[in-house]
């Protein structure tokens, strides 16, 4: 009889130091992180997009830009554009959809010193998915947008004055 107690004494204890390695090595996995070439995933929201534009002045005079808006940048600044068709280098505007203030950039071009009838005012807005241009003309303006033909850029922004001062603006 003591023979029979102590063979299933030894086997209670075999089991249950079984159990008992079981469950410590299943704690020690508990929080533990991913391996390397985990499949998991996390979804994390767009913090930001970015449109690369390029300035272009059709007009004889040197044109310079100003603009900004909340939730927007501009890298690395608007450039000052020279005359006769010349093409700025490209610009990175960024949009941050999380922005609490969403809206639209509008970025001014025209010649220094001059009225706002020489001014063109280009509108960038980001719609949830595509980037949209437009532009709104001062009265001796012919500017346009469109998209490049030019490797590098997404949407070239282009300057152009109107009528017989077309190639020069009294001041």
């Amino acid at each position: 009889m003591k023979l029979l107690n102590s063979q299933r004494f030894r086997a209670s204890l075999a089991l249950s130091a079984g159990l008992v390695a079981g469950c410590s090595a299943g704690a020690q996995n508990v929080g533990a992180p991913s391996p390397p070439g985990s499949t998991a995933s996390h979804v994390q929201p767009q913090t930001s997009v970015s449109t690369i534009v390029g300035i272009k002045n059709n007009w004889i005079a040197t044109i310079s830009g100003s603009g900004s808006a909340q939730c927007w940048s501009i890298s690395p600044g608007l450039p000052n554009v020279g005359g006769f068709g010349q093409l700025s280098g490209p610009v990175t505007l960024t949009y941050t959809p999380l922005c609490p203030s969403p809206g639209g950039l509008q970025i001014i071009y025209g010649p220094e010193g001059t009225s706002t009838i020489a001014d063109c005012s280009f509108n960038i807005n980001y719609t949830g998915s595509v980037f949209t241009y437009s532009v709104l003309q001062g009265s001796g303006t012919k500017c346009s947008v469109g998209p490049s033909p030019t490797t590098g850029y997404d949407e070239i922004l282009t300057y152009a004055q109107i009528g017989p001062d077309a190639t020069r603006l009294k001041r």
